[in-house]
């Protein structure tokens, strides 16, 4: 008698593109290398100058295997942000599962796909992403400088929203690009939130974090990140710390205080004023917490 293998959920892999051409084929490849069965591959360039579709389209087509049942490219007609892009992205997404990553980046692995669908099959209630291991990479993705998520932070992540949560406060801890999202649900929330412009990552996991949603965390590594992203300039663009911004006053400060550790919080503050400053913000935390005033005078001490 013979039996038959239970088809396997289609993945969709959407690179995000923008002014990223010299590194989009090594971005291409790491997809085409994957050993899972059911890949949609889309492209989704956010109206690069002079983008050749048609270039991206046919080198697809001429190296694909059988495991890539369907692949296109989008450009965008005029440049939208990150956020927008990867939300358009989805609405023409056929698989089951789906997840994003940056052009100049590059998946881990030829089993990174077959990893996360495995992980994924284990989401349970509200659960609805497993979010793997980001590589730091040297500008040309040849040194290894070690995962984003260090020891101390993957034991925490594999414990729960809550503790997620307070450790979300201080920094994004999950790396969007080594995140699969159950398709359905992430639509069913509307996708992410276009009131940000660049950054999609943090202001998504400290919602859905707290609304009592887990990242189920596979120790697992799925991304290169290639050094020289957006985040990581030493000037940040203005569309980018605008972002900032608002996540700290709609996403961090209002819950602040659900973290108990003084020292973690006084350093959520830091981390502010060496971006933004003395400003207005800031001053009026300091004096809303209880330690505040403390750390008030001792950082005027020390300037």
């Amino acid at each position: 008698m013979l039996t038959h293998k239970k088809k396997q959920p289609l993945i969709s892999v959407v690179i995000l593109s923008y002014k990223q051409e010299q590194y989009l084929k090594g971005a291409i490849d790491s997809v085409l290398n994957q050993d899972y069965p059911d890949i949609e591959m889309i492209i989704a360039d956010d109206s690069t100058p002079n983008f050749k579709s048609e270039v991206w389209s046919r080198y697809i087509n001429d190296n694909k295997r059988s495991n890539i049942v369907n692949s296109f490219v989008i450009k965008n007609e005029e440049n939208r942000g990150t956020v927008k892009n990867i939300n358009s992205a989805i609405s023409r997404c056929r698989g089951e599962y789906v997840m994003f990553f940056a052009g100049d980046d590059e998946l881990a692995g030829k089993k990174v796909l077959s990893v996360l669908a495995e992980k994924m099959a284990l989401l349970q209630g509200k659960d609805i992403c497993v979010s793997g291991l980001a590589i730091k990479m040297d500008h040309g993705l040849v040194r290894n400088d070690g995962f984003f998520q260090n020891g101390i932070i993957r034991s925490r992540l594999a414990i729960g929203a809550k503790k997620a949560h307070r450790m979300l406060l201080y920094e994004c801890c999950y790396s969007m690009g080594a995140t699969m999202f159950i398709k359905k649900e992430l639509e069913r929330i509307n996708g992410f939130d276009e009131s940000y412009k660049v950054i999609e990552d943090w202001s998504f996991f400290l919602s859905y974090s707290r609304s009592g949603g887990r990242v189920f965390f596979a120790d697992y590594p799925v991304l290169k990140h290639r050094d020289g992203g957006i985040s990581e300039k030493k000037k940040l663009p203005l569309r980018y710390t605008e972002d900032l911004k608002k996540i700290y006053l709609r996403e961090v400060f209002p819950y602040i205080n659900e973290e108990k550790d003084s020292s973690r919080k006084i350093k959520i503050l830091l981390h502010y004023k060496t971006i933004f400053g003395w400003d207005f913000n800031f001053i009026k935390m300091c004096l809303c917490n209880p330690v505040s005033v403390i750390i008030y005078l001792i950082l005027k001490i020390q300037e």
